[in-house]
């Protein structure tokens, strides 16, 4: 079986590496796949940033040359999955799979996550403490649970993933840090972030002021659609799941389209992922067709997924 066992590792030594030793992955590839699998490769990350900024940009353009209602609606649409896979990229340099260069993936994660107002560091310890207790007792993404259809419609805006990141962000500027901050390194990080951040809002803010139709066209809505999309792309890979433990059992493995997939860096293979976080995205579907079929909760696409989350909150009779 693979499960995590408690263990005193403390997050800070917490690397990809040691997040595989801890859910014991055994059995499901052997060591010289696994260490194909490894391989960064260079070109194709450089190509799908280039391919997802550039694809913004286009869309930005088609916005502005159209300029009609319903074509807006299409590329907020389209832009706002492209700042998920901002999100997932930032995913990547959290477990160094970005690059080989330490130093490299965290100014890469430090460029996409403040594209959508995140704090690298926190965002990067935190996510290594919900490797480490994934679905289980300690998990700082608590599972969620709809009790009934006004619950589920309540999260759609996707602010329970932003905001609280943005408080934590605040408070950790006075000194207040969350308890998955433990050494000072990580403390110091997190105000370097926080410096990088308050740049980034104070270039946003002076451009909304000389050029507010463009900007706000081209980045605020698009990061507003931002929000609902994280919800209904990234933040129910655990929603049913069984409780504990067990990678094989408590992270949904999303098919999903090739469109898709690209632009969210393959972020859909979510349990292949807490099942060998070293892999690079660009690995991941190779691994999905190595072992997806041993997972226990796998779907076809979102779509459908959550069409079956409502029917099942409608049929509780709410």
């Amino acid at each position: 079986m693979t499960s995590i066992p408690d263990s005193t590792i403390s997050v800070e030594q917490i690397g990809s590496e040691t997040l595989e030793e801890l859910s014991i992955s055994v059995g499901l590839i052997d060591s010289e796949t696994l260490k194909e699998l490894r391989k960064h490769d260079s070109v194709k990350t450089c190509l799908q940033s280039l391919f997802n900024i550039s694809l913004y940009a286009f869309l930005g353009a088609v916005g502005i040359w159209w300029n009609i209602w319903w074509v807006w609606l299409v590329v907020w649409w389209f832009q706002g999955c492209i700042l998920g896979g901002c999100l997932n990229a930032c995913h990547d340099c959290t477990h160094a799979s970005f690059r080989k260069s330490l130093l490299v993936n965290r100014l890469a994660g430090i460029f996409w996550s403040l594209i959508i107002l995140l704090n690298f560091t926190l965002y990067k310890y935190f996510h290594f403490e919900h490797h480490r207790y994934a679905n289980a007792q300690g998990d700082p993404e608590s599972p969620r649970v709809f009790s009934n259809l006004w619950d589920y419609v309540q999260n759609l805006p996707g602010t329970s993933f932003s905001i609280p990141f943005w408080l934590m962000s605040v408070r950790a500027a006075f000194g207040r840090f969350p308890d998955f901050i433990r050494s000072e390194k990580a403390r110091r990080d997190v105000h370097l972030d926080n410096i990088a951040l308050l740049v980034w809002l104070l270039m946003i803010v002076t451009a909304t002021a000389l050029w507010p139709d463009y900007t706000i066209r081209l980045y605020w809505i698009p990061l507003i659609v931002f929000l609902p999309m994280e919800f209904w792309l990234n933040s129910l890979d655990h929603y049913g799941c069984d409780q504990g433990a067990n990678v094989l059992c408590n992270t949904r493995s999303t098919s999903s389209n090739f469109f898709l997939r690209y632009i969210l860096w393959n972020s859909n293979y979510h349990a292949e992922h807490h099942a060998y976080p070293s892999i690079p995205s660009h690995n991941l579907h190779r691994l999905h067709l190595l072992i997806g079929d041993r997972f226990k909760f796998r779907e076809q696409s979102y779509v459908l997924f959550h069409l079956k989350l409502i029917w099942g909150l409608l049929k509780s009779g709410v």
